[in-house]
């Protein structure tokens, strides 16, 4: 009975142990999965986190590269010369017509009629373009958004097109310093803007060009923006701001009355240049022939040169002013000095030399300058001798070049005195045989204007980034070239050019005294000095003894009425002068 109800024996033990077996198993298998859980996440979190983070970044991210605005061209007054307005280029890419078997000739139809481009100009560039497998052919710069409506409507076609947003160069003056501030070309193959061509926009293109920068987007699934992050060091700059020394009312006089002339004489070219003696700023530029720097296909090669910079010329008489200003400085005369002009004609180193027109007995040195006398100049520069002539003429300049911030600038024809001959002297003195360019001369008078200190032409007045912070302008040279003493005799004597007897009295400006000179050089063609093809000038300050301006006005080969520089360029001058006195609020002389 007892054996019946003994109780089997509970195995306790070996269970426990086989659940502990369980559990630790299950622990391993789980730090196991735990630790290649974590492997993986390091290996993605860190490992790969520049590989994936870009991945992902290609998937909800997008860059766009922006350029930002040339800089602008104003006068000193603010007033915009050259400036910039937002248009389009389209680009084609004709391969993807050839893949998805689109007809070229019916899209270049398209373009053409819907563009405006010549067919000759699209089949060009399409066929540039197809030499390389994806080239892309440039079909017309500068489209208005009007045309880009019409164009977008067409989706066969502009599924090979390419729209871009640019900036476009525009001048709201026309004509107005065309030469001065010049102009952009583009190249047929190439995005971007190349060869900045004359004036401002060549001579400072690096100042005025703009840089480019990278924009970032995050976007969703469907494209729509949801965050910009603009990084700063990333950003495009615009191009800097440049002002020039003109005004454009100043600036308009000259064109205004330059305009006069030439179509009361029509020279072959003329120019008037306007400076401030007392610091070389260049008040206004004008030349004839010019262009609309809106309409360059009108222009052709010979509007397009700036011949203010460029050309030389033999300045004729008035070169006398500066020559016998050196005799003053070396103290070889006074203007009472006397001289004896041979009635008009003097033989000299076995070559004849006339008084153009007159027969001069015995004349002062403030009378050869009135009178304009040839002889009696060339008597003064001999009794200099040619060591103090050549001394005066290349201290004021003339030979080199002024180093006004602009390309394209001439030094002009000045020989070395070992190269000068018997006959230089007398010659050089009058303005024959010496090649100076206008901006040259200018700068001569204005040392005479300015008591002797001659300062360096300049255009610019002032160059301001896009943070507001002013650029370096050029370092600018002033020098004493005579003695303030001598500047004073020579501005008296040039008081009498425009007076009775003198031979500018059509440059006279009523209320006020003019200092200045009048030439007439004769051109040298064919190895000898013409008689019908003449240079024709007037260049004078006013008023002569605190002068607000230096103006030259030249008048090249005038073929009607006249060719005297008192008659053909003495009345512009004058013109010229009372509008700016007036604009300038200078008051007349008190008698």
């Amino acid at each position: 009975m007892m054996q019946n109800n003994q109780k089997i024996p509970y195995h306790s033990n070996l269970n426990k142990k086989s659940y502990v077996i369980r559990l630790l198993l299950i622990f391993i298998l789980a730090c196991f999965f735990l630790g290649r859980l974590l492997n993986q996440m390091y290996w993605l979190q860190i490992t790969r986190h520049e590989e994936l983070l870009r991945k992902a970044r290609k998937r909800y991210t997008a860059s766009k590269i922006e350029e930002g605005e040339r800089g602008k061209i104003y006068d000193v007054n603010s007033n915009l010369m050259a400036g910039n307005y937002q248009c389009y280029n389209v680009y084609a890419t004709p391969n993807y017509y050839k893949i998805h078997k689109i007809d070229l000739n019916n899209v270049k139809k398209q373009l053409q009629f819907f563009l405006q481009v010549p067919r000759q100009k699209l089949d060009f560039r399409f066929k540039f373009a197809l030499k390389h497998k994806y080239g892309e052919a440039i079909v017309k710069r500068h489209v208005e958004i009007s045309q880009i409506k019409k164009i977008k409507s067409l989706k066969d076609l502009t599924r090979g097109l390419r729209i871009k947003k640019v900036s476009r160069r525009f001048y709201p003056k026309g004509e107005m310093l065309s030469h001065i501030i010049g102009y952009l070309s583009y190249d047929e193959h190439s995005e971007g803007l190349i060869r900045p061509q004359l004036g401002i926009e060549k001579a400072f293109n690096k100042l005025l060009s703009p840089t480019i920068g990278t924009r970032y987007y995050e976007k969703t699934a469907r494209g729509e923006i949801i965050y910009c992050n603009d990084f700063s060091s990333l950003k495009p700059q615009n191009g800097c701001d440049i002002y020039l020394t003109m005004e454009e009312p100043i600036q308009h006089i000259l064109d205004e009355e330059l305009q006069k002339l030439v179509l009361k004489f029509k020279p072959k070219v003329a120019y008037a240049l306007m400076v401030n003696p007392k610091n070389g700023r260049i008040m206004g530029i004008s030349q004839h022939p010019t262009f609309n720097l809106n309409k360059l296909t009108e222009a052709t090669a010979d509007k397009l040169r700036n011949r203010v910079l460029g050309d030389g010329f033999e300045p004729g008489s008035v070169m006398k002013a500066i020559s016998i200003a050196g005799a003053f400085d070396y103290n070889i005369v006074s203007l009472d000095s006397k001289f004896d002009c041979e009635k008009g004609s003097w033989y000299h180193a076995s070559k004849i030399l006339h008084d153009s027109g007159h027969s001069y007995s015995i004349l002062s040195v403030r009378e050869i300058i009135q009178k304009s006398s040839n002889i009696g100049t060339a008597k003064i520069a001999l009794k200099m001798g040619k060591n103090r002539l050549w001394q005066t003429l290349n201290r004021f300049g003339f030979g080199r070049k002024t180093g006004i911030s602009l390309p394209g600038e001439a030094s002009g024809i000045f020989r070395k005195l070992k190269k000068w001959d018997s006959l230089s002297i007398t010659r050089f003195s009058i303005g024959q045989g010496i090649l100076v360019t206008p901006l040259q001369l200018v700068q001569a008078y204005s040392a005479l204007a300015n008591e002797g200190i001659m300062c360096q032409p300049h255009i610019i007045d002032r160059i301001i980034a896009e943070n507001g912070i002013t650029k370096t302008t050029p370092t600018l040279k002033m020098q004493r070239v005579l003695r303030k003493s001598s500047a004073k005799k020579m501005t008296e004597a040039l008081k009498l050019v425009t007076k009775k007897g003198g031979t500018g009295t059509k440059a006279a400006v009523p209320g006020y005294e003019v200092a200045g000179k009048t030439g007439t050089g004769q051109k040298f063609v064919d190895g000898a000095y013409s008689h019908s093809k003449y240079v024709s000038s007037f260049i004078g300050y006013v008023p002569a003894d605190n002068p607000a301006f230096v103006l030259l006005v030249v008048a090249d080969e005038p073929s009607k009425i006249s060719y005297y520089g008192g008659t053909v360029s003495g009345p512009t001058f004058r013109r010229i002068s009372e509008q700016t006195l007036k604009y300038l609020e200078v008051s007349k002389k008190q008698n």
